[in-house]
């Protein structure tokens, strides 16, 4: 009797065998290799920070830069230039790059708080204050809630 081997079986052996050869595609480059609109924004809201490193982050669809100050603080850009996290663990978020609204909603609840760290998402944005809070916002920018 002859075993046969099920196409469905064979493409998720593919697609294992592959992924592990396809992650971990990390490598360290030069700030002049990130897209225009990361490096006038590092040079103009960060312009006063050491940059520790930088390294380019590819996934099967992705292509992610992270920046690393030598303070520890943090900036995600995507493939376009487009911040997507920053975490400043010594510092605030510059105002310049926090929302209106968003800066008005923590002025007016938690005016001693400062904002430490700020994601921009899919639905929305999150922001963590010096007090530990972690905000939620929609994409029209209206509070949502406090996430745990």
């Amino acid at each position: 009797m002859k075993k046969r081997i099920k196409t469905p079986f064979l493409a998720a052996m593919l697609v294992l065998s592959v992924m592990p050869a396809c992650a971990g595609n990390d490598r360290v480059i030069d700030v002049a290799q990130l897209p225009t609109p990361a490096q006038q924004l590092l040079s103009s809201e960060f312009a006063g920070k050491q940059v520790s490193f930088v390294k380019a982050d590819r996934d099967l669809l992705t292509l992610d830069y992270d920046v690393v100050f030598s303070d520890g603080s943090a900036i995600e850009f995507d493939s376009r230039g487009q911040w997507e996290e920053i975490n400043c663990r010594q510092g605030d978020v510059p105002e310049s790059l926090v929302p209106e609204a968003i800066r008005q909603h923590v002025k007016a609840h938690y005016a001693s708080e400062r904002i430490r760290q700020i994601e921009r998402q899919r639905r929305g944005y999150e922001v963590k204050l010096t007090n530990g809070l972690e905000l939620k916002f929609n994409k029209q920018l209206q509070f949502c809630g406090i996430d745990d």
